[in-house]
């Protein structure tokens, strides 16, 4: 795999974001309120009743080879280096080994602000190439606040492509949960969880389609629209 395309496919989701904004208002706006009705967000981002309150641990100690994988992605999207079949079977074993609570720790490093963007990335890419032991830790960056950026309302600033960036990891685990419908897996809960959480109508409104499997058929009609 070239990560340079991942790295493309990160920047294209930025560039669609405020059409499929756009998209989520009309929709709203023309069907009768489906969506959960959003609520205040606690401290830690979970809500009580929540399905994706089970997914409370305090973060579990990464195990060094998930670390150095982390590493090796992050170094593949700064460069746009090309990983070796090699390198891919390592990721997709690394992936798949996580439990639940390696998950967890590394969706809160998805969320951190403190960490590099690029690393960030890599995070959410492997938890995207792992099994059911993930799919809890994706829901819950895709149902986490989008921050609130300053300067973020100029498109030319810093913060508008900070912004941006934010928007696009959660819609990435909205795709990356779509895509597992699709396979075939249940995951009602989840998508419940992130509307019941999410006060971003966007991401609102793809975590919907995302209960029927549509997310990705959308922003790829909306990628094409664009063209």
């Amino acid at each position: 795999m070239n990560w340079g395309p991942h790295k493309l496919k990160i920047f294209l989701v930025v560039s669609l974001v405020a059409l499929v904004g756009l998209a989520a208002f009309l929709f709203s706006h023309e069907t009768a309120p489906t969506l959960a009705p959003t609520v205040a967000e606690p401290a830690l981002g979970v809500l009580p009743s929540s399905p994706l309150a089970v997914v409370t641990p305090p973060p579990a100690a990464l195990r060094s080879e998930i670390r150095t994988t982390v590493e090796s992605i992050a170094h593949g999207l700064k460069t746009a280096a090309k990983a070796d079949e090699a390198q891919e079977a390592r990721v997709k074993e690394i992936a798949t080994s996580l439990s639940a609570e390696e998950a967890h720790s590394l969706a809160l490093h998805v969320i951190s602000r403190e960490t590099d963007a690029e690393e960030r990335s890599a995070t959410l890419y492997l938890l995207t190439q792992g099994g059911k032991s993930t799919n809890q830790a994706i829901a819950k960056i895709a149902a986490s606040p989008t921050p609130q950026i300053p300067n973020s309302e100029d498109a030319h600033s810093v913060g508008a492509l900070q912004s941006s960036f934010e928007s696009s990891l959660r819609v990435t685990a909205i795709e990356a949960l779509d895509q597992r419908v699709v396979n075939g897996e249940d995951l009602k809960a989840e998508f419940d969880g992130i509307q019941q959480q999410q006060t971003d109508p966007t991401l609102q409104f793809l975590a919907q389609l995302g209960r029927q499997g549509k997310t990705g058929k959308f922003m790829e009609a909306m990628l094409k629209a664009r063209k």
